[in-house]
């Protein structure tokens, strides 16, 4: 199990205990092998649903699986089964919750081809929060397949990374707005 759980690391986006200090509203990709399945029923509409413990070796998560996507993963959650699932983080009365997107079972063999295409997109430090907005409406303007991340470097310590909770189609000439915008030389680099 351990080499499934070091595959699992290689493409998502955090580990399960980083996930209490992410930004409510963020979109990403966690995995881990099922620890704990427990079904209820809704009040409304009478329909199964789970919340679902996951554990990598580094900590655990509980993701909330509403009734439409628990049907259609129910047979994949069975303990020990390694699963990656795309996740949005909300808050709700300051507990964070991981609602689970999509789910689907992680085979080591094949993780390598599971992420979209990652790149990073280096931001300066000094960078005004109105130009953040700019970049973020011109990224959105561009769906596609790529994730993009944002790196911004700190005083001294590691670089803060912030996955951007939407894909994007980043090319070339959407790469040359972007430093326009920033009028700073920006760098992007394959994740």
């Amino acid at each position: 199990m351990a080499d499934v759980l070091t595959a699992i690391s290689g493409v998502v986006d955090c580990r399960l205990h980083e996930t209490v200090d992410l930004t409510p509203g963020s979109l990403v990709t966690i995995g881990g092998l099922v620890k704990k399945v427990r079904q209820i029923i809704t009040r409304k509409g009478n329909s199964e649903m789970a919340f679902v413990t996951l554990e990598d070796g580094a900590g655990n998560a509980e993701l909330v699986v509403f009734p439409k996507l628990f049907a259609e993963i129910k047979s994949l959650l069975v303990e020990d089964q390694p699963i990656l699932a795309k996740v949005k983080v909300e808050e709700k009365e300051e507990a964070t919750s991981l609602i689970a997107q999509s789910m689907q079972a992680a085979d080591p063999n094949q993780l390598r081809d599971v992420k979209s295409v990652g790149k990073e997109l280096h931001i300066p430090r000094s960078t005004d929060k109105q130009v953040l907005v700019k970049i973020s409406q011109l990224l959105k303007g561009h769906p596609g397949q790529d994730t993009i991340t944002l790196v911004v470097p700190t005083n001294g310590g590691p670089a803060k990374k912030f996955t951007l909770p939407y894909l994007v189609d980043y090319s070339h000439q959407l790469s040359q707005e972007v430093q326009i915008i920033l009028q700073a030389r920006l760098w992007l680099s394959p994740v």
